[in-house]
């Protein structure tokens, strides 16, 4: 199943992108993204898929006109 760029999938993509600016996702980091996912209604897929957008394995479905 495709991703569906919401604004919810964005803040998360971009959050986890800072939480691995150092190649580390920490336990605090971990606890307050899973915190986030569930809040933003995020499935655990998306989670997965959200985490290999931001490290650059796959595109986003987000873009400039979305």
């Amino acid at each position: 199943m495709a991703l569906e760029a919401t604004r919810g999938l964005y803040f998360y993509i971009e959050v986890l992108k800072t939480a691995l600016d150092d190649e580390i996702i920490t336990n605090d980091e971990a606890s307050i993204l899973r915190v986030l996912a569930v809040a933003l209604g995020l499935s655990p897929s998306s989670v997965g898929a959200a985490l290999d957008i931001a490290r650059g394995v796959d595109p986003s479905p987000i873009t400039d006109s979305s």
